[in-house]
């Protein structure tokens, strides 16, 4: 039970935390629209949400009883994920860490408008009940 009230957790939070744009390139046009939208950016990390559970989830004795990660990463201007590191982290695990850094290095974006690459941070809450 209480891996489900995390997993609810995790998700109504995950999708109420808007991700935001770090730095953008200027593109030709005068539009000041992002390079991809929120919607967009939550969307294509929706789809390694399972993964990203299995990282904190699997390790959850080691943690504390709410976990706060914000990864930061730059997309590239066909959409893969250029780099990506964790720029705060309240997990105290490297495992986890790492592991929700390679999940988020393999996340598949749409290509970005202006073809330009850039950065993105994006927050995890976790609430795992330990």
């Amino acid at each position: 039970i209480k891996t489900t009230a995390a997993v609810i957790s995790f998700l109504l939070l995950s999708l109420l935390i808007a991700p935001s744009v770090v730095s953008a390139q200027d593109s030709a046009s005068a539009s000041n629209a992002p390079p991809l939208t929120s919607e967009q950016i939550r969307g294509a990390m929706m789809s390694s949400r399972q993964s990203v559970r299995d990282c904190v989830f699997n390790r959850q004795a080691d943690l504390p009883s709410q976990l706060d990660m914000v990864v930061e990463f730059v997309i590239s201007n066909s959409g893969n994920v250029q780099s990506a590191t964790m720029y705060q982290s309240n997990t105290t695990n490297d495992e986890v860490d790492s592991c929700v850094v390679n999940t988020v290095s393999a996340i598949e974006f749409p290509e970005p408008t202006g073809g330009q690459p850039f950065a993105v941070r994006y927050r995890f809450f976790f609430v795992t009940g330990s």
